[in-house]
Parts: C-alpha cells; structure tokens; sequence
C-alpha cells in the first residue's frame, strides 16, 4: 500500500421503517488515506483539510495511527506495521464532524487482520467497535491469477462476486502528495519476507486489483447514536475497502427487525488540489453541512412525535470544536 490519498464524492442516505418512516439523503465527500501518511496539501488548501489525532479515539496520541494502535493493543492486537487505510471526513474551515470512520487494518504482508468503526454523535461523545475478519464467513474463487473474496454469514450460501464497473478517474495535474512522498504515487512499503505482494504495495489504499473483499460483521450496539432508539439490537456492517467505488452499509437490528439503513456510495476521485477545490464549491463547510443537517432531521422526527430515549454517559469528544 501507498500513502497516495483519494477524495470519494458520495451520497448518504438513512432510511428508518420503525417507529415511523423517514428517509433522508445528502451529498458529501470523503477522504481515503493513510493515517501514518496524511495529505500533504499546498498552503492556501489548508484549511480545506485537515487530519488532526485530538479528533480520533482518545485524543491524547500524537498521530491517529498511534490512537489507532493503542486502542487496537487494549484489545490484544499487534499490527506489527502493517498498513492501515482511513475513510473520513478531514477538519474543514477549522470544524470536525465524522458520524463515522473505518480503518481497514492488514498485517506487514497485506492480508487484513481487522475493521476499527469509530462513531462520533452529535453530543460530543465518540466510540470504537472492533470488528474481526472472522466476524463473517468467506468464499474465495480463484480465476486465473486473480482471487475474489465475497463474505456471506455463515448460515447462508455464498453469493456470487458482483461485477464491478470501473470509474474514469478525473485528470488533474498533480495530485497530493504525503510528507515523505518521493513521487506522486509515494514511496511503497518493503513486502514482508513472509508474503510477496508487490502489487498490493504498489497500489494506492483501495486500489488493489487483484483482490476484492466483501465482508459483512456483526456487533453488538453499544452507543448512543440517535436520540430516537435506545442502545440494543446489533449492527449488521457491510464494509468493503473501497476501490473505485466507495459503497457500505450500516444496518440496526433490533427484536428481528431492522429498524435503521444507512448506506454511502460514492465514486474515487484522484485526489489533486483540482479535486479538492471542486468539493469544497460543490459542498461548503462540509463537515458542519453534515452536523446540521442530522439535527434538522432529529427536530422533523421529534416534531413527529417520536420519543426521545435517554442518553446514558459517555466519553467526551475533546476537540469538537
């Protein structure tokens, strides 16, 4: 993997069947890139993007993969080094808000070793589910020198792969570049003596084409969210590392109903200093978009006359701000 980061323009959408129907869309976009490596941006295009470690986990690590470490070390896991890919919204305009992140985590020879879904709330509050790769089951069909891995619960058959329809990358004249970039691809990480990969190191994070997975994990709800559901049921997460197109789901599940869907589907984007400025036109103050636009949505829902469940104490967002 390389640090070369991507910009996903995407649409969110949540529908919610009970105790009422409601569904709602909006447009955004999103960052995918190495939290050991985050963009390096040109002077004026600062603001526009930001990638700080106070808006991630504890706050208190010196970097997001040192957060991202420590938490992944209190639940008995050791990367070893191995690359990581983060799909996020960056600080715009000096503001913050990720409903949620995802760090795809692989061992030093690629193969990948967990998911980390960090959720924020709009009260300030954060939380960290750890979902394993044998959280679901999977089928791997070889095709000549290419593998496909599709993930199926495991009390189901497998599905076959779906066919995927590559995007045109926008052209723009010199993407971003990482700190330590010796080129507009990166530098690439040394393949582990274990496993040789070279492909997989010299492809950008989510542009491995030798390799599709589509995973599916359950977890258990633990968070306060949306002030209309209390914390139960589980989560049912359709999480695949995006390639050209970006496309999760996130299910609530509660009492053998599924009262809650999100999903978020975008196409890749190479991620210039063009790219960027076409977003943040297209979608300004972005990430405060984002936050007002779940509260206006939470007073239409209590103006419904939706009951507000009570919000149980939780760990503090510290830089909200």
């Amino acid at each position: 993997m390389t640090g070369t980061p991507a910009l996903y323009p995407c649409t969110v959408s949540h529908v919610r069947t009970a105790p009422t129907r409601y569904a709602l869309r909006h447009r955004t976009y999103m960052w995918l890139t190495d939290p050991d490596h985050p963009p390096r941006l040109p002077l004026p295009l600062r603001p526009l993007a930001g990638f700080d470690a106070r808006d991630h986990f504890d706050g208190d690590q010196p970097t997001i993969r040192a957060g991202l470490d420590r938490f992944l070390a209190g639940h008995g896991i050791d990367l070893r080094g191995g690359p990581v890919t983060m799909l996020a919204h960056a600080r715009v305009l000096g503001h913050v808000f990720n409903p949620l992140t995802l760090y795809w985590c692989h061992d030093p020879g690629g193969a990948p070793r967990c998911v980390v879904a960090e959720v924020h709330n709009t009260y300030g509050e954060r939380h960290c589910y750890l979902l394993l790769a044998d959280d679901a089951g999977t089928t791997r069909e070889q095709r000549g020198d290419h593998v496909t891995v599709e993930a199926h619960e495991p009390s189901r058959p497998a599905r076959s792969p779906e066919a995927t329809r590559p995007s045109e990358p926008l052209r723009t004249p010199e993407p971003l570049r990482t700190p330590d970039s010796a080129g507009p691809a990166g530098p690439t990480r040394p393949a582990s003596r274990r496993a040789q990969v070279p492909e997989r190191q010299q492809n950008p994070p989510g542009r491995e084409p030798h390799r599709a997975e589509k995973r599916f994990y359950r977890t258990e709800k633990q968070f306060y969210v949306s002030p209309f559901f209390p914390v139960d049921g589980a989560y049912r997460m359709r999480l695949p590392l995006p390639d050209d197109r970006l496309d999760l789901t996130v299910r609530l599940e509660r009492a053998g109903t599924r009262p809650f869907t999100a999903t978020v589907r975008g196409t890749r984007r190479e991620a210039t200093a063009g790219t960027l400025l076409r977003a943040a036109l297209r979608h300004p103050w972005s990430t405060l978009a984002v936050s007002a636009a779940i509260r206006v949505h939470g007073i239409r829902l209590y103006l419904r006359g939706l009951p507000v469940q009570p919000r149980p104490r939780n760990r503090s967002q510290e830089s909200d701000t």
